[in-house]
């Protein structure tokens, strides 16, 4: 696993907050910095972070627990993307 995905992936889970404000504020310093950790990053992971900002931010369910297993299942997803754009790069064999 990507290490930067990894550490915010174990970031999002100590997130112990019962507010959703509180735990938002937490997931978006995350997710900004993993941004920060990915740049420069393709298009295709810019668009999967958009997208995590969006429902976490802006177009909430307001409840913490499916919040988290949707950003963590995303950010699972976003490993994939990295890891696939690794071995375009430097493929094995």
């Amino acid at each position: 696993m990507q290490k930067a995905v990894e550490k915010f992936i174990n970031n999002l889970q100590d997130i112990s907050d019962p507010d959703y404000g509180d735990f938002m504020r937490k997931a978006n310093v995350y997710l900004n910095d993993l941004k920060t950790d990915l740049t420069p990053m393709k298009q295709d992971v810019r668009a999967k972070i958009f997208e995590i900002q969006l429902y976490l931010q802006f177009i909430s369910s307001w409840e913490i627990e499916p919040t988290r297993r949707r950003i963590i299942r995303d950010a699972l997803y976003l490993n994939d993307l990295l890891k696939s754009h690794d071995e375009v790069l430097f493929p094995a064999g």
